[in-house]
C-alpha cells in the first residue's frame, strides 16, 4: 500500500509540481482528522520534488518518500487504536 501511495505521488509531483505545491501550501488543516496523514503525505511529496531536482535515481527516491510517509506511523496507529480495546486485555 506505501508503494501505490509512493508511485502516486511521484506521478503527480513529476507531472504537476507547481500544483502539488500549491496544494501542500494551501491545504486546510481543519478539514483532515489526523495531522499526521497530512504531514507525511506533504513530506513526502516534498521529499520527491527535492530529490528528483538533486538527480536522484528513482530508487533512492522512493526510499525516501517511503521513509516520510511511515514517519508517523506509531502516533497514527495509536489513534487508530485508542478506540478499539487492546488485544492483550483479555
Amino acid at each position: 500500500m506505501i508503494d501505490e501511495v509512493t508511485g502516486l505521488l511521484m506521478n503527480l509531483a513529476d507531472r504537476y509540481p507547481d500544483r502539488l505545491l500549491f496544494q501542500i501550501l494551501r491545504h486546510d488543516q481543519s478539514r483532515l482528522q489526523a495531522y499526521g496523514v497530512s504531514h507525511s503525505l506533504h513530506t513526502s511529496a516534498v521529499c520527491s520534488l527535492t530529490a528528483r531536482r538533486m538527480g536522484w535515481d528513482e530508487t533512492r527516491r522512493r526510499s525516501l518518500m517511503n521513509a516520510a510517509l511511515t514517519m508517523n506511523i506509531s502516533p497514527l496507529l495509536n489513534f487508530e487504536w485508542g478506540n478499539t480495546p487492546d488485544p492483550r486485555s483479555g
